[in-house]
């Protein structure tokens, strides 16, 4: 068994966050991925993954493996280019997250632009709505509009929004012009 290749296969899987969508960025038959996974989890003696109905959760020794092979995959990636003299091409992943308006208005097309000068980084992009959990979904860097849930997050301001109301001048003489966020409610009603 290539080890180095297995962690690779798990690591795959478990960005993808199912069997089935590991296989497809590797682009692999769903045996083989499958094979792979069961082989390493049988040298090591231990379950590293569990399937749940949301795909699949790591187990204790499976969480700690992930972390292990990481910093392994990305040591050997880094001697590789240091003994090919390789210092300059930027390669690895990285996962960003942001909603989906804002994404698809602003981040795709800066995402597009740095893919075709950076083809060697493969470059994952969430766009929702809802808030991801940055460890559980590996998130490298995510982009947010309002106040932070989650005190212990580090944030970096990288912009203002300015909210603006419209109405038409016939809805507005109908029902007056609001001078206050709360006269909203009255008019809506």
């Amino acid at each position: 068994m290539d080890r180095f290749e297995a962690m690779s296969v798990l690591l795959a899987v478990v960005d993808a966050g199912s069997v089935s969508a590991g296989t497809r960025r590797l682009n692999a038959p769903l045996a083989t991925v499958s094979r792979k996974m069961a082989d390493l989890e049988k040298h090591l003696g231990v379950r590293l993954v569990v399937r749940t109905r949301r795909g699949l959760a790591l187990t204790e020794e499976g969480r700690a493996f992930v972390a292990a092979s990481r910093r392994i995959l990305e040591e050997l990636d880094a001697a590789e280019r240091q003994a090919s003299g390789d210092y300059g091409a930027l390669r690895g992943g990285m996962h960003v997250t942001a909603p989906i308006a804002f994404g698809e208005r602003h981040l795709l097309p800066i995402a597009l632009e740095f893919l075709k000068e950076q083809p060697d980084v493969n470059l994952r992009l969430t766009l929702t709505d809802r808030q991801l959990s940055l460890t559980d979904e590996h998130v490298d860097v995510a982009l947010r509009i309002g106040h932070l849930p989650d005190s212990a997050i580090i944030a970096t301001r990288v912009g203002a929004v300015r909210r603006v109301i419209w109405a038409s001048p016939d809805y507005l003489a109908r029902r007056g012009v609001p001078h206050q966020p709360e006269d909203l409610a009255r008019m809506m009603a």
